[in-house]
């Protein structure tokens, strides 16, 4: 795996033993830092800053192995549902904030009834003209 900034990924990458996927573009690892059981990392190979810049070929595998990886999740860990995520562009990781992830990735959360997952969005009701105003927006180019 050939990265242009070092980073976590290209040390996990060395780790054999974190692998759990390895296909052409894209490889999964189990997360260090999990925030439940089963958390995965799913991450091209190549070094993309945004989604923007991975080619159709690698972004279709890198979703459609953290779709397979979901499923098994959820049947081997018995899981109730799960959550994938996308994260780019560069920030500083915790806990130690020793490392940087330029890179698209994707994290994969398996869910249980219990977990301890906190999503908290701030949301906002919209009025009808800026739901009209959004929709005309993004329904054309």
């Amino acid at each position: 795996m050939k990265t242009e900034n070092h980073d976590l990924f290209l040390e996990w990458y060395e780790d054999k033993n974190r692998i759990v996927y390895e296909g052409k573009h894209v490889v999964a690892y189990v997360a260090e830092v999990a925030v439940v059981k089963g958390h995965l990392l799913v991450v091209p190979k190549k070094d993309y800053t945004s989604i923007f810049d991975v080619p159709a070929e690698v972004r279709h595998e890198l979703y459609d192995v953290a779709v397979m990886l979901a499923e098994r999740a959820m049947k081997k860990l018995n899981a109730k549902g799960v959550q994938i995520t996308e994260n780019e562009n560069m920030y500083e990781v915790e806990p130690d904030n020793k490392w940087h992830v330029s890179h698209i990735h994707l994290h994969v959360h398996p869910r249980y009834s219990k977990d301890d997952i906190k999503v908290q969005l701030n949301r906002v009701k919209l009025s009808t003209k800026e739901i009209n105003d959004c929709r005309e927006l993004l329904s054309t180019d």
